[in-house]
């Protein structure tokens, strides 16, 4: 079996990256530009900060991380990326194209007409085309896999299955690998178990300490069981509910565990804190991208 080496665009704050380094594979290079929307003109531009790429880099030294707004140039992107696959390829490595295009517009959450989300995925299916990766994956929202042309390969995948302490479904596009789940449902992993120090919250709790949950999919959950889904606004959306009954919020931190990151990742690169839930909450849980990678059929 070749090393792979896993070539990350649209790459957030490193969830991939990460979930790439543990399963084994390197990460040469990364893309991600951060946008917001300008007061004046309304549309979406690119900032001079950039606190999902600072973050990324911070957690990853060995990876080339740059700034690149993908899609203003697409030759320049095709060539570069030509270029670092020859290179990597020469030193015997298989070459793995992974994206994450932003899936806002195509949410079910979203009020924006689908379509308008449907650019950045062509441009990446068109980009894989171009530069013929020895595999390639894509994560987006569930709503994706109908919108994916007839012959694009795509599988549904919970992130509970692989040891993430939430049902996050998400849909993986792609080809020349399997990702294979490592937990049952009898074997998920629960927010209790992941946060084994909120006992003490509990300890002198009622039978059914629960998770309060702000949203029209949840009231209430056991936190015996995963978390449904962490975004950016699950700070806003759970409370804990322990014997007292006095409410509150999951920490950052105990946020960022939920989506499956070490303990060690350094958020403070992103410099204010409404950076760092959306980084979170629009990450790819490293344990469902390790599993990709570990299903790479050679």
């Amino acid at each position: 079996m070749k090393p792979v080496a896993m070539f990350d665009l649209y790459a957030g704050g490193g969830g991939a990256a990460e979930g790439a380094l543990m399963a084994g594979a390197i990460v040469p290079l990364a893309w991600e530009c951060w946008h917001e929307k300008d007061k004046t003109t309304k549309r979406y531009e690119p900032t001079v900060h950039q606190p999902a790429l600072d973050v990324h880099a911070a957690n990853h030294p060995q990876t080339k991380v740059r700034k690149v707004a993908i899609g203003a140039d697409p030759q320049w992107e095709v060539r570069t990326l030509k270029r670092w696959f020859e290179i990597y390829r020469a030193r015997g490595y298989h070459i793995h194209l992974h994206g994450s295009p932003p899936c806002q517009a195509i949410s079910g959450a979203s009020t924006a007409n689908a379509e308008d989300g449907m650019g950045a995925i062509h441009h990446y299916l068109w980009l894989v085309e171009q530069t013929n990766p020895d595999s390639w994956s894509m994560e987006n929202v569930v709503n994706l896999r109908s919108r994916l042309p007839e012959d694009t390969p795509s599988v549904i995948l919970n992130a509970a299955d692989f040891g993430v302490p939430q049902t996050r479904r998400r849909c993986f596009a792609g080809t020349g690998w399997v990702a294979t789940p490592t937990h049952t449902e009898e074997e998920w992993v629960g927010v209790l178990e992941a946060l084994p120090h909120l006992t003490s919250e509990f300890e002198l709790a009622c039978p059914y300490p629960s998770m309060t949950i702000n949203s029209s999919a949840y009231n209430h959950a056991s936190i015996e069981k995963p978390y449904p889904t962490v975004t950016s606004q699950s700070p806003k959306q759970l409370r804990l509910k322990p014997a007292t009954g006095k409410l509150r919020a999951l920490t950052l931190a105990e946020t960022a565990t939920l989506q499956g990151f070490p303990s060690t990742y350094d958020w403070e690169p992103a410099k204010f804190q409404k950076y760092r839930w959306t980084i979170i909450g629009n990450a790819v849980p490293p344990a469902m991208m390790a599993a990709v990678i570990r299903g790479i059929q050679q």
